[in-house]
């Protein structure tokens, strides 16, 4: 499959619903994986327009950038992980590798020569091997491992030292620690609330980011709990990433939760975590439609 094929008008209409986003190492490309057309939109941000479209499946759930040359992307339709070879505005289909039923997210270490794909409604965790190819040419994929775990998995994030894969649950509060080379059961931790949607490391590598919610028990659905955030609080959870994975520590002491609403300023639905060069944190309010940036210098002044 080459760029889009379709006529102009098909272009214009199609409902493609981006749900991931990754650019270039320099910048000057942006990549969007859309799940409802299957396909990759390509954006120069040079000047913000769009310089080709890809069809690659189904159903796209993530996407993420190996190389100026390679992209993987999952495909939640056709249960695949896809390699897209080639640069700028131009990509093929260079290689389609399946994985456990129902992958939504990818975690790519280049450095090792490795990925990792959580697949939702199989709760498995899948590690694929990325090798050169003896002509040089797109790289090989090759599934390497595949651990299943109790509850259905979403969001996964490497610990800074590519030694540690942390998973969670998608409806749940249950996390898991794996060796990231073999995918061996470290540990287990459980962390109060649930719809963990963002997972990342701190600038400074030694902390757990968590973007969910928390559900009071207590809480009722009135005016007044609702205002005032007596029922359902959208928090980012910060851990010690050792503590957090050492599976002997029965209590997290170095656990802090910020709120990222208030009242009559709601979030809603907290999703992805990015972490800037400079410490400072931008965090999807999905349920509010809007971005939260923190700087680095206070992080708990969050502009919208």
């Amino acid at each position: 499959a080459g760029a889009l094929s379709a006529d102009a008008e098909e272009f214009h209409s199609r409902l493609r619903r981006p749900v991931a986003i990754a650019a270039s190492s320099d910048d000057r490309w942006v990549y969007t994986a859309n799940r409802d057309s299957g396909s990759v939109s390509v954006i120069d941000a040079t000047d913000r327009s769009v310089a080709a479209e890809i069809d690659v499946g189904g159903q796209l759930m993530d996407i993420a950038v190996l190389d100026e040359a390679n992209l993987l992307v999952v495909d939640g339709e056709s249960h695949e992980l896809v390699l897209l070879s080639g640069g700028g505005s131009e990509w093929q289909i260079a290689e389609r590798l399946g994985v456990a039923p129902y992958p939504v997210r990818l975690v790519a270490d280049v450095d090792s020569g490795r990925c990792f794909v959580s697949s939702l409604w199989s709760r498995a965790v899948t590690l694929v091997e990325i090798s050169e190819s003896p002509n040089k040419s797109a790289p090989r994929l090759r599934a390497a491992q595949n651990v299943t775990v109790s509850y259905e998995p979403r969001e996964i994030c490497l610990t800074a030292d590519r030694e540690r894969l942390i998973v969670a649950g998608a409806f749940r509060n249950s996390f898991t620690i794996l060796n990231a080379d073999g995918l061996k059961f470290l540990g287990a931790r459980d962390v109060s609330g649930h719809n963990a949607r963002g997972l990342a490391i701190s600038h400074d590598s030694k902390s757990l980011l968590i973007a969910h919610q928390i559900l009071n028990p207590l809480g009722q659905s009135t005016q007044d709990d609702v205002h005032w955030g007596n029922m359902l609080t959208n928090v980012v959870t910060t851990c010690a990433v050792d503590e957090f994975c050492d599976p002997s520590v029965t209590r997290l002491t170095s656990r802090t939760v910020r709120h990222l609403g208030e009242p009559g300023n709601a979030a809603g639905d907290p999703g992805d975590i990015s972490v800037g060069p400079d410490g400072e944190l931008a965090i999807a309010l999905s349920g509010v439609n809007e971005i939260g940036i923190a700087s680095s210098s206070n992080r708990y002044d969050l502009q919208r």
